[in-house]
């Protein structure tokens, strides 16, 4: 799930499920459609925010116990984010991932 919409030239390469007409989108993007007439922008939500409210919900309908990695007890999973977490740091040192997919190199 997109929370912004920078990931977006990404997914515009893929072609989900067959389905041509259809594009990715963001749920800020999604909120800006939803401007009040006087061009005010809905107050956008954070991350933590859009997990705080989406992960309950896909416990229930995927019928699986959510429970938070602070709780302790999946270390390996702990250590997989932490290195995602490391590469990433160092990723942006180099200046960060480049915001659109360099389309020059595709056959």
């Amino acid at each position: 799930m997109n929370l912004t919409q920078e990931p977006i030239p990404w997914f515009d390469l893929v072609t989900a499920c067959g389905l041509t007409d259809v594009r990715a989108t963001s749920i800020h993007d999604m909120l800006k459609r939803l401007a009040i007439p006087n061009g005010t922008t809905p107050q956008l939500p954070s991350v933590r925010e859009v997990a705080g409210e989406l992960i309950p919900k896909f416990g229930e309908v995927y019928k699986r116990e959510m429970r938070d990695l602070a709780d302790g007890g999946e270390s390996e999973l702990r250590e997989l984010v932490h290195q995602a977490e490391e590469s990433a740091v160092e990723q942006i040192k180099k200046g960060g991932w480049p915001r659109e997919p360099d389309l020059s190199k595709r056959t």
